[in-house]
């Protein structure tokens, strides 16, 4: 397993200059209404970079599956970090142009490399209340 101080460097919060802010609205299909959310996250290459300086090439990421289900992407990635494994599913809506499919591609797996890393303690404390 890791150690407690590596556990704290995966755990350390980013700076608010690496914080990015995003308000999305989604409809209630049982009731119709319309909500909205706002929330932080941080980008996929910074998640990598956090990755990349405490493990250099001692962490892997594969997409397991895929999926097409309507208009989103679905993957199931997998991250090894010195020999411990998590998964998560990662998603994105297919947006519309040319490369809207690789597009929401690219975005799932993102999504999937940061619920994963997540897992490990990288960025847990914006997923956090008061």
């Amino acid at each position: 397993m890791f150690s407690f101080k590596t556990q704290q460097a995966l755990a350390q919060p980013f700076p608010a200059s690496a914080i990015k802010h995003r308000t999305q609205r989604w409809k209630d299909k049982k009731t119709g209404q319309w909500h909205t959310i706002q929330f932080d996250y941080v980008e996929t290459a910074t998640v990598i970079d956090r990755l990349n300086t405490l493990f250099g090439f001692e962490w892997t990421f594969t997409v397991q599956e895929h999926l097409r289900v309507e208009h989103e992407i679905l993957v199931l990635g997998v991250m090894t970090v010195c020999g411990v494994t998590k998964t998560a599913f990662g998603g994105a809506v297919i947006g519309t142009g040319e490369e809207a499919v690789v597009n929401a591609y690219k975005a799932a797996v993102g999504d999937a490399i940061k619920l994963c890393a997540k897992q490990f303690g990288v960025g847990l404390h914006l997923w956090m209340t008061d």
